[in-house]
């Protein structure tokens, strides 16, 4: 069969070890993100009767902890900063953990 490279039909042919590492290393950063996101960044936008208090707990060790100026003080254009983190970055993370969890894609851009 043309374009098979001597695999049967439903067979995935295996990407070296090293390589399953680093996607699962990526995957586990985007994970990681995701729940970093929910528990810090994105904490201005729960509403006050949904947000559990520990949110505002971990969100107070964080700008304490770091002195994160853009917590401290947020510029004006920081509150569209943090929806779009919403509306882009948190899908995004999904996608690309999703997919390097399954292996549909891999880290490495040029494959032969």
């Amino acid at each position: 069969m043309a374009g098979t490279k001597g695999h049967s039909s439903g067979q995935k042919p295996k990407g070296s070890s090293w390589r399953r590492t680093a996607d699962y290393a990526y995957a586990f950063f985007f994970i990681l993100h995701i729940v970093i996101m929910f528990m810090v960044d994105l904490v201005p936008l729960y509403p006050e009767a949904l947000k559990p208090a520990f949110l505002d707990d971990i969100r107070s060790f964080y700008i304490n902890t770091y002195q994160d100026k853009f917590f401290i003080d947020p510029p004006a254009w920081f509150g569209s900063y943090i929806v779009m983190e919403l509306v882009y970055h948190v899908p995004a993370s999904i996608i690309n953990a999703s997919k390097l969890l399954n292996g549909k894609y891999s880290i490495l851009i040029f494959r032969q």
